[in-house]
């Protein structure tokens, strides 16, 4: 069998971790172990990426800041001298083809929410997404709601559209983590892991926190980058008084020993974003021991195994009964949880899916 080269856009990891950084991540680092493929991933700081890729992944170091000059001269000539027969990119494609390409459009939430997106991004990337489907010869989705808003929206057969899902790192299920109680000076406390942006919804988490009095024995932590300013939550926190403040824990940088340490020790992790194409994080939490809560809105309805744990989003008197049942809940099925992640999301077998498609498509 001849082997199959793949580039991998590896722009992602030069900015902030992501659900986009954690599917490049698990996905190649899976077909990686395949010798019938040959991975190489590009990308501006090539240390960083032999970080996340340690085992026969080839590296290409872009050295341009031009996007349109990579895109459109640099990219191809790479593809051409390296004949490499898929390049693989996350949302967007260049319109050039020097071969096969793979796009993976994650979700097409800006197009559902848009009081949630600023409107210059709504502009920008509409067209952009429409295009880079049309392009690719292989077009991914990562669950079973954006693979239909993806079909509704840009009018493509879903028979077009595979869905390769998120899967959880081995990290998740065997470290051993780190001590963050004396790091952080945090005892018992609820969490919520997301980028800070409106259709996260932490003023729900907050509101609940706050109403229920939960600060007299629990802190609560939020761990992600601010990326868009949300009026309401910075509104609500400057109206409590200090004694709560003081219970609300903001942290945009952590390790993933970290984030698994804190996955493990939390009391609660609950999930309330009123948007998701799939939504990492609960079955990261699970994976790691964490009783968890989940909102049933879009993507994350997929999540059926968590049904008598989720909310509704928009709820929060719902949301509110939720913590406190889950919090006194002594039988929550964690183990049970875990062994239906474990045979839903694994990266082994989402990348043989992959695999088979491109061997498939190879074969035409």
């Amino acid at each position: 069998m001849k082997k199959i080269k793949i580039l991998v856009d590896g722009r992602w990891f030069d900015s902030y971790y992501s659900g986009v950084t954690t599917y490049i991540k698990g996905l190649y680092n899976a077909i990686a172990e395949d010798e019938n493929f040959s991975v190489t991933v590009i990308g501006k700081d090539v240390n960083k990426l032999k970080l996340e890729f340690p085992i026969n992944v080839s590296f290409i170091e872009l050295k341009t800041k031009s996007n349109i000059k990579w895109l459109y001269i640099d990219l191809p000539k790479i593809i051409v001298k390296h004949e490499f027969d898929y390049a693989h990119f996350q949302y967007m494609c260049p319109l050039v083809k020097k071969c096969k390409y793979i796009v993976t459009l994650h979700d097409l939430l800006f197009l559902d929410y848009k009081d949630s997106f600023p409107l210059s991004f709504i502009l920008k990337n509409s067209s952009l997404f429409y295009l880079s489907a049309r392009k690719a010869d292989i077009l991914l989705t990562v669950s079973e709601y954006s693979k239909q808003r993806i079909s509704h929206h840009f009018k493509i057969n879903e028979d077009k559209i595979s869905v390769i899902p998120n899967g959880i790192l081995s990290k998740f299920r065997e470290s051993k983590g780190v001590d963050i109680h004396s790091s952080y000076n945090i005892q018992k406390y609820i969490l919520f892991v997301s980028r800070v942006e409106p259709r996260k919804n932490h003023i729900a988490v907050l509101k609940a926190f706050v109403e229920l009095e939960l600060y007299k024995d629990y802190s609560l932590v939020f761990i992600g980058k601010k990326t868009i300013e949300v009026k309401a939550l910075n509104d609500y926190l400057l109206k409590l008084p200090l004694q709560i403040t003081k219970k609300v824990v903001f942290i945009e940088n952590v390790s993933e020993d970290e984030l698994y340490s804190f996955y493990k020790n939390t009391s609660l992790f609950i999930y309330p974003s009123l948007s998701e194409g799939f939504g990492i994080p609960p079955i990261e939490a699970i994976s790691s021991g964490a009783k968890t809560i989940c909102s049933n809105a879009t993507a994350l309805g997929d999540f059926d195994f968590l049904s008598d744990y989720h909310f509704s989003p928009n709820n929060l008197q719902e949301l509110k009964a939720k913590i406190t049942l889950t919090l006194e809940d002594e039988n929550y099925p964690i183990t049970q949880f875990q062994e239906t992640i474990t045979k839903r999301y694994d990266w082994n077998k989402i990348g043989d899916k992959l695999k088979l498609l491109l061997q498939s498509d190879l074969n035409k």
